[in-house]
């Protein structure tokens, strides 16, 4: 179970059996980019957790279309403003 987050890209098999929502979001998405969806759905407190979780070696293999970083750049700003 290896989604990519951002820039990065881990292992949650361990995490896979404890995620509060069920193992079937992180089964979803597998080897795909969750970025969005880690930042609609989940608390500073889940970001903190990812920070312990192991990243896997090599670059992310996902590259967003132009919609997914237009709507990441929009994002951004209103998480400023």
């Amino acid at each position: 179970m290896k989604p990519q987050l951002g820039d990065a890209v881990y292992d949650l098999t361990g995490w896979r059996k404890l995620h509060p929502s069920g193992e079937h979001w992180i089964d979803r998405f597998a080897e795909r980019d969750a970025t969005d969806v880690m930042a609609a759905f989940h608390s500073d407190d889940a970001f903190d957790r990812l920070k312990t979780l192991p990243v896997v070696k090599g670059k992310a293999g996902v590259e967003p279309d132009d919609v997914t970083k237009n709507y990441r750049a929009f994002r951004k700003e209103l998480v400023r403003g």
